[in-house]
């Protein structure tokens, strides 16, 4: 049921190539022409950081067609006819409850499902541009959206309750970062009102913020003890999980919908969900060192990209390989941090140079595995409709 104007298939290429290579261009200039501002601290330009956000909202915000359409669609539909109704006959707890009231809002005030994905869309992007605009001058501002772009910027145009959810936690970072516990669960709950698996990210705060888990370049084992956790530990207590929570859960009507996760055979072929990580990986074991020196608050997103590993090994026996979700802007925030290290002088250039390179390589390359190589997405995102 696509709705708009439909472009060719070359022009849809066209279209998703160029917003996701100009975007990052345009962040580039933001940082490229930052300024200090009375705090004596960087900050982004905004006009060149509004147009690179613009470039990225447009499209998904008026897309006229997108994986699940048809079912947020009908979602839309039942509580525009049914009406407050809805809610106190009809209400089972799907989809979740912020979600169901911005559909109640806009349906019964501009009546236009189209701005459902308008604002679902704003409210993802504005706050993961809010926060990757503290990043200036601390990272690589092209690589910072461009990592962003080709990890989860096409997923916006199927995830819409999990894209708002993922924008909340992102723009949560900083309170997870600066020990804000009870500011922090605030939004991981605001999040799970839009997306239930959102609630995942509230431990998440202990995993970071412990003691037992800290370290620096004077304590490098608590650095392997916290990678031994994170990808042992973590996937040892979801098969915990597995067993106990359908014993405690089995007699509520609602774990029906959820109990097919606790029967589902393992899958080693999901960890390649985040196969895009492997290389950061790799590179964090050659640089560590210098990114903990040198550049601010690396620590704190490597143990998430860390902590996402741990969820990926997870969904290998639990399909839980959306909630790694929630840490690729983490991700996206790491990789752009090794252009920023100390390089000798006649270095700096030709390392820039060959890094972006190949992360240009491998963005192309994980788009079209992930995206366009498969019928899952294709479909829904070619030939792009525009419903303005």
């Amino acid at each position: 049921m696509a709705s708009g104007l439909e472009l060719s298939i070359v022009a849809s290429y066209f279209l998703y190539f160029s917003i996701i290579t100009s975007s990052a261009f345009f962040a580039y200039l933001a940082d490229k022409f930052a300024k200090k501002s009375l705090n004596n601290e960087f900050e982004v330009n905004k006009f060149f950081w509004l147009m690179s956000f613009f470039i990225s909202f447009i499209p998904v915000a008026f897309r006229g067609y997108g994986v699940d359409h048809i079912s947020y669609l009908n979602i839309y539909n039942s509580i525009k006819s049914a009406g407050l109704d809805y809610f106190i006959n009809n209400y089972n707890g799907m989809p979740e409850p912020l979600y169901a009231l911005l559909n109640y809002l806009v349906a019964n005030t501009i009546g236009n499902f189209q701005i459902v994905l308008v604002l679902s869309s704003f409210i993802s992007l504005v706050l993961i541009y809010i926060t990757f605009a503290r990043y200036v001058k601390k990272v690589n501002m092209f690589l910072l959206v461009w990592v962003f772009n080709f990890t989860f910027y096409f997923y916006m145009y199927g995830l819409v309750r999990m894209s708002i959810a993922v924008g909340i936690i992102t723009y949560a970072y900083k309170y997870l970062r600066n020990k804000k516990l009870f500011k922090y669960s605030v939004f991981c709950l605001l999040a799970t009102l839009f997306h239930y698996s959102a609630i995942i990210m509230l431990p998440v705060y202990f995993l970071v913020n412990l003691d037992y888990f800290s370290f620096n370049r004077k304590n490098q084992f608590s650095l392997l003890r916290f990678i031994v956790f994170t990808t042992i530990i973590i996937p040892i207590i979801f098969l915990a999980i597995i067993i106990i929570f359908p014993l405690i859960a089995n007699n509520f009507s609602w774990f029906v919908r959820y109990s097919g996760y606790f029967t589902r055979p393992s899958n080693w072929r999901v960890i390649n969900n985040i196969a895009f990580v492997w290389p950061l990986l790799f590179l964090i074991l050659i640089f560590k060192k210098y990114i903990v020196e040198k550049i601010d608050c690396s620590i704190f997103n490597l143990k998430l990209v860390f902590i996402m590993l741990g969820f990926g090994i997870s969904s290998i026996f639990f399909p839980i390989h959306r909630i790694t979700y929630y840490l690729y802007p983490a991700a996206a925030i790491a990789y752009s941090y090794i252009p920023k290290l100390s390089f000798k002088r006649n270095q700096k250039g030709p390392v820039l140079i060959f890094y972006i390179g190949i992360l240009l390589i491998i963005g192309y390359i994980w788009i079209y595995i992930s995206v366009f190589g498969g019928d899952l997405w294709k479909p829904y995102l070619i030939p792009y409709y525009f419903n303005f």
